[in-house]
């Protein structure tokens, strides 16, 4: 008599799984789209053919002149900053200040010089620094707290200026040129940082973001490169592929274990909350601890 055979029934992928892996398809379809774009725009303007001259002249931004240039180039940097922020923050694991303030410091940077932007930055940071403690002890909210640190920006650079025009520093003078937006963001970022993860992991992102600024402006300097982007705007493209690249299959986070262990914000007023509250129901839920019972020699008494 032949014995019965149980075949083992293979359980499909479960919903979870169905969604990352509709997900990763999506990613990876999309960064190939874009990489097939750019490579047929690429190849419209590089190979000769009747499509070649007028697809060069309006695929193109070299005929912008003036402000607008100035302005474009920024604009151009802005993608190319970007990517090289997923790159610091996804595969060498560095954290930094959010993924686009470097990118705000470099264009800064172009602005008013390297050495007066990173000093005008170091001096910005440092009274941040110093003025927390009184705003620490004012108790004031949220956005009283983060206007009185803007309004701290814009006073350190009001102060500069006059200092470089009593004293004939002219370099002084050049820090007003820096964005106040960029180093409100900056500050704002720095003072958040400082307040909920302690002062060591505040000052090492905060030089690792003004690091990538500095790398990202120096790379932008280089002779042809911003002409290479005028020319070529479609390589935006690109460097959007080559993020999602990054973050699908770089994510290795090299350095991770360089970053410093963040400090947690105790929050005392809302455990004690918590733990009266606690206290309070289990009190509303405990029984008497003597209870008076009725036996038939007390009654009979």
């Amino acid at each position: 008599m032949a014995s019965d055979t149980l075949t083992p029934v293979s359980a499909g992928p479960s919903k979870r799984e169905q969604r990352i892996a509709r997900r990763r398809a999506l990613r990876r379809g999309t960064m190939l789209a874009l990489l097939a774009l750019a490579a047929f725009v690429l190849a419209l303007k590089l190979v000769p053919s009747p499509l070649a001259e007028p697809v060069r002249q309006f695929v193109a931004l070299r005929h912008a002149h003036g402000p607008l240039s100035s302005h474009l180039s920024h604009v151009l940097l802005v993608p190319l900053g970007a990517l090289f922020a997923v790159f610091f923050r996804l595969t060498l694991g560095v954290r930094v200040l959010g993924p686009f303030r470097s990118v705000l410091l470099a264009i800064a940077f172009r602005m008013t010089g390297l050495v007066v932007g990173l000093t005008f930055v170091t001096v910005v940071l440092a009274t941040i620094v110093a003025v927390r403690p009184l705003l620490a002890r004012m108790k004031l909210p949220r956005y009283a707290r983060l206007s009185s640190v803007l309004s701290t920006v814009a006073l350190v650079i009001v102060l500069t200026v006059l200092v470089g025009r009593a004293f004939g520093w002219h370099a002084l003078t050049r820090a007003g040129y820096f964005p106040i937006v960029v180093l409100s963001l900056t500050a704002e970022g720095f003072a958040s940082a400082l307040r909920r993860e302690g002062p060591r992991s505040a000052l090492w992102r905060g030089f690792a973001t003004v690091a990538l600024g500095v790398f990202i402006a120096q790379l932008s300097a280089v002779r042809g490169f911003e002409a290479l982007l005028f020319d070529h705007p479609e390589l935006l493209l690109v460097e959007v592929a080559l993020m999602l690249l990054t973050a699908e299959f770089l994510g290795f986070r090299l350095f991770a274990s360089l970053n410093p262990p963040v400090k947690k914000r105790r929050r005392k007023k809302r455990r004690k909350r918590l733990e009266a509250a606690r206290k309070a129901m289990t009190d509303s839920y405990e029984l008497p601890s003597t209870v008076t019972t009725t036996t038939p020699e007390s009654s009979a008494s």
